[in-house]
């Protein structure tokens, strides 16, 4: 990666693009198998709202720990 090169800056109007997105988190070394159902901002942070593919219940979580597949 060159050095001029820079990231895509996230705005309001691109969130939606994490939205259905499928992934994995580790949660205490349990792999687990997300969808993404929403995202927000949170203190200059990309925060993404997870439920798991199988299973119930949904969580917040920074978009660093989820990977996206």
């Amino acid at each position: 990666m060159e050095a001029t090169e820079t990231k895509k800056k996230i705005t309001d109007t691109n969130l939606d693009e994490f939205k259905h997105k499928m992934g994995t988190i580790d949660v205490d070394g349990l792999i687990v198998s997300i969808t993404v159902t929403d995202a927000r901002f949170r203190y200059g942070h990309i925060d993404l709202k997870v439920t798991p593919i199988s299973g119930r219940g949904e969580r917040w979580v920074e978009s660093t720990k989820v990977t996206l597949i």
